[in-house]
């Protein structure tokens, strides 16, 4: 019996926690609480990415300019009108030759150098006083008095023919000549003051025409022997 005794109290000891885990409740996990705070973090950060995108998309809106831009392709040659130009906004870097839009009307009246094509930004190189000359083309200056063409109508890149009238002492048979009938205004200036020809008539310009060198020779005779006449005609379609 007193075996039995010790045995069952051996197990008793064996079954009983130690003393100094005594009175400790055991810890579970909070699973659930886990994965709500890992979720939480989770739309944390993609609210500060979202943040962060947001502000670099709203700075580069902010560094957008409205710069000039060609409305629709102009030709290299043409003269650039008002309706040839539209403004955008765009964030360009500082090295790019833009024109800013408060400045539009500076271009108007002037020549595109190259071809404008529609939507591209158009930079000053782009924009000249005088149409391009070719390699095989001259340039003429003659002196235009009121009568010998439409002086309002004489701007840099009009198209012109340039005509050859008959001389009071020609017969009656002899006609106009053509002497170049896609001519273009290269510039045009005021007669400088000491020019006794401009003295004559008030209102006379001078006019420089870009032609083929071909037909420079007659249009210089016809303008020495006043026979010359401007007629502005439409330029070929851009």
């Amino acid at each position: 019996m007193a075996t039995r005794s010790t045995v069952r109290m051996a197990e008793r000891r064996l079954a009983r926690p130690p003393d100094d885990q005594r009175g400790v409740p055991s810890v579970v996990l909070p699973v659930r609480r886990q994965r709500r705070s890992g979720v939480a973090l989770g739309a944390v950060l993609v609210a500060l990415v979202s943040g962060l995108g947001f502000a670099v998309w709203a700075r580069s809106m902010g560094d957008r300019h409205p710069v000039v831009a060609a409305a629709h392709t102009v030709p290299a040659g043409d003269v650039i009108q008002a309706g040839d130009l539209r403004m955008v906004q765009v964030a360009v870097d500082r090295g790019v030759s833009t024109v800013p839009a408060a400045q539009e009307r500076q271009l108007v009246g002037k020549v595109a150098a190259t071809p404008l094509f529609a939507g591209a930004l158009v930079t000053r190189d782009e924009v000249s006083r005088h149409a391009p000359l070719g390699p095989t083309d001259a340039i003429v200056g003659v002196l235009v008095q009121p009568g010998q063409a439409p002086l309002p109508e004489l701007q840099v890149g009009t198209t012109l023919e340039v005509v050859q009238t008959v001389g009071q002492d020609a017969v009656s048979a002899a006609q106009p000549q053509v002497l170049a009938d896609d001519a273009r205004i290269y510039a045009v200036s005021t007669p400088p003051g000491g020019d006794t020809a401009a003295a004559d008539v008030a209102g006379a310009v001078l006019v420089s025409l870009k032609v083929p060198e071909s037909e420079s020779a007659a249009i210089v005779s016809a303008a020495d022997a006043d026979q010359l006449r401007l007629v502005v005609v439409a330029g070929p379609p851009g």
